[in-house]
């Protein structure tokens, strides 16, 4: 009986002991709730503590000042990153305007995705990770790179635009020929690691520290040099061939004479220094010489409308393509022969199988078209514009192919038939090819828009420009970029026709009409800017008093038009094209004889911008 009273009375003091721990943590719990809770309430309108934007602490900010402080660092960031070079200053900014007043980006910042990303911090998933995240930031902050779309390559092209002169090409010491062979002595090469540059302006960007990148010039030496080749100057002739050399494989035959076969003579490393035919130099020749008169794109038919049918009036033809290693592979071979022919090597591309009619297939009726007007344009414009124009009529499209109007204009300058206007540039009246041909890019834009196709690429110009109204409505093209760009997702074929009818464009876009409907809407013109007053630079370029002006002054804006595709099986695509237009200040060059002291001239620092009087 004692021993069962015992154990009831352990029992109770066990309940009793179990009762206050399951109330310890009873409490434990609601207090680690109420502080959790009290935590969430007090950062529900606050970024959470730890959080940075590069090298920007935003830890419990609340909201406002958090994006307020974004804000402040973006115009920061935005006004440039400052690259050195050998004492000269540059700025890379995020865009500017080329010579004919197209944009050209180096990066922008995606500030939305920045802020939604620092609010997503301790916030984006469930619960419970979300609270591991938040523990977590007590001993390692959540670093936020800001979010960058960078363009690599122009950033580089600007680069060796403008630093590219402080280079010094390293040089291999060399045989030459001037009456009689002479050793080239070798040069040390000073060379810019531009990757390096480039990786150290995004990684400036992104930290949001703009450190100024230095430029420095590196020592690049020469593996060959005059001693390995004094001992071989009087070996050459006897491998020079007595006559000229006949490349075949085109039209008419190549002549390549004996003067320019000596260049390609040149020393190499075989237990010892000896002459023999070097590939690399034939193969340069091959590059800068001889491509040019072997290679031809594929061409497919052009068709044109005569009397309502559609009728052929360029068949297709095939391309082709010199293997330039291949045949320097070869023409060393039969020159150490002692052979006076070669036939170069050469891939012929037979990507036209079908005869020309089968190109026709599914072009029944116009799905689209684009208009623009070019009253009031000067002679050569007009010229360049029914040119470009010529140049577009009659292509074909193929189902899934990519149009690109740079690729269809192809090269632009006399040789096809283009005229020049005169450009002002760094001070300087300066002529160059191509005035007009966005006007060929606007009136397809828009003939693609109304067809219901897929823009891949489009971009407007930096300024309005009178042609191209209503605004928002334009696209810039510039020989390389910017293109403009569309996918044929129709199916079907489809032709391009151009006509020009007095001072009107018009774009025709034939194929078969699938049932998708198009709908864009026009567009909304808002943030109205004004230009600053007119700029008048002193230049020696002009006859003293003559006034040569850029176009007139440009108000600044920005525009949009929403475009929706409702495709048979119900998808629906959507999209809005946004424009930024910059108030664009008129510039005038006044011709004097000599320039006074406050004159910038041509020579004054590195500018980030250029002005233009060639409106494309």
């Amino acid at each position: 009986m004692k021993k069962n009273t015992h154990l009831l009375e352990i029992g109770k003091d066990l309940s009793k002991r179990l009762l206050w721990i399951l109330g310890f943590i009873l409490i434990g719990v609601v207090f680690i709730t109420a502080i959790l809770l009290g935590v969430d309430n007090y950062y529900q309108s606050k970024v959470y503590y730890g959080v940075k934007l590069g090298n920007m602490d935003l830890s419990g900010l609340d909201q406002a000042t958090a994006l307020k402080t974004l804000k402040n660092k973006q115009d920061k960031l935005l006004s440039g990153v400052t690259v050195v070079c050998s004492g000269k200053s540059l700025i890379i900014p995020p865009s500017e305007v080329n010579a004919v007043g197209a944009p050209v980006d180096y990066y922008w910042l995606d500030s939305e995705k920045a802020w939604k990303e620092i609010l997503a911090v301790g916030r984006k998933n469930g619960w419970v990770q979300n609270w591991l995240k938040r523990f977590s930031l007590l001993f390692k902050p959540s670093v936020i790179t800001w979010p960058i779309k960078y363009q690599a390559g122009a950033v580089e092209k600007k680069l060796r635009d403008n630093c590219g002169d402080l280079e010094r090409p390293m040089l291999e010491a060399d045989l030459k020929y001037e009456n009689g062979w002479r050793v080239v002595p070798e040069q040390m090469g000073l060379v810019i690691n531009y990757s390096k540059a480039v990786n150290e302006i995004y990684k400036s960007l992104s930290s949001g520290s703009l450190v100024s990148v230095v430029l420095s010039l590196q020592e690049k030496k020469p593996q060959i040099i005059s001693a390995d080749l004094q001992t071989l100057i009087n070996n050459t002739d006897d491998l020079l061939p007595v006559n000229d050399l006949n490349l075949l494989g085109v039209e008419n035959p190549i002549l390549v004479k004996r003067t320019i076969l000596r260049s390609w003579l040149g020393p190499v490393q075989d237990n010892g220094w000896k002459l023999t035919w070097r590939q690399d130099k034939i193969a340069r020749y091959l590059m800068e010489k001889v491509i040019t008169e072997v290679d031809k794109e594929v061409q497919a038919p052009r068709f044109q409308m005569a009397d309502g049918r559609v009728t052929v009036f360029e068949s297709a033809t095939p391309g082709r393509r010199l293997l330039v290693e291949d045949s320097a592979q070869e023409i060393a071979k039969q020159l150490n022969n002692g052979s006076s022919t070669v036939s170069l090597k050469i891939e012929i591309i037979n990507s036209v199988a079908e005869g020309d009619q089968a190109w026709l297939n599914g072009i029944n009726e116009i799905i689209g078209i684009g208009t623009s007007s070019f009253a009031g344009s000067p002679v050569n414009r007009r010229h360049n514009i029914a040119n470009g124009a010529k140049a577009v009529n009659g292509l074909v499209v193929k189902p899934g192919e990519e149009f690109s109007m740079m690729k269809t204009l192809g090269t632009i300058d006399a040789s096809t038939g283009y005229l020049t206007e005169l450009v002002i540039k760094e001070n300087k009246t300066v002529p160059e090819y191509g005035g007009g041909l966005c006007q060929i890019g606007t009136t397809m834009f828009r003939a693609a828009v109304d067809s219901g196709l897929p823009i891949t690429e489009r971009r407007n110009h930096s300024y309005r420009v009178g042609y191209y109204e209503p605004a928002g409505t334009d696209a810039t093209i510039y020989d390389p970029a910017p293109d403009l760009k569309f996918l044929n997702d129709t199916g079907n074929n489809i032709l391009l026709i151009t006509k020009v009818i007095g001072d009107k464009l018009r774009f025709e876009v034939w194929g078969t009409k699938d049932g998708r409907q198009v709908i864009h809407t026009y567009p909304t013109i808002y943030n109205i800017v004004k230009p600053a007053p007119t700029k008048t630079i002193e230049t020696t370029e002009l006859p003293v008093g003559t006034k040569k002006c850029s176009e007139s002054a440009h108000n600044g804006a920005d525009a949009y038009f929403d475009y929706k595709v409702t495709y048979p099986n119900g998808e629906v695509k959507e999209k809005r094209f946004s424009s930024h237009y910059v108030p664009w200040q008129a510039v005038c060059l006044v011709g004097v004889s000599s320039l006074s002291s406050s004159t910038p001239s041509s020579t004054t620092p590195i500018k980030s911008t250029v002005t233009s009087s060639l409106e494309l």
